[in-house]
């Protein structure tokens, strides 16, 4: 619980930690989704109906958190397709 608390993690993420993810007082995850299905899930929800996102950990722990919002607000706000903004915000 409390490691949960303190990361952020999601309980599959505490309950699937090895000894080996764990080194110099550092938990090192592995990324679960790509870019492309991340943002394909964020399209599928907004063509069903849905307002908005909340996307926090896949923007901050991104590799570009600017570039990661530009993608995200291509597919809300432009109705941008997923290959489509990733070409035109992750160059």
């Amino acid at each position: 619980m409390i490691t949960a608390l303190n990361t952020g993690m999601r309980k599959g993420e505490v309950l699937s930690l090895k000894w080996s993810q764990i080194r110099n007082g550092f938990i090192y995850l592995t990324k679960t989704k790509t870019n492309e299905e991340f943002c394909k899930m964020v399209y599928d929800s907004i063509q069903a109906g849905g307002s908005g996102i909340a996307a926090g950990r896949n923007v901050f722990q991104h590799e570009h958190p600017p570039k990661m919002i530009r993608v995200l607000s291509g597919i809300v706000h432009e109705d941008l397709e997923v290959e489509a903004t990733l070409r035109k915000y992750m160059k």
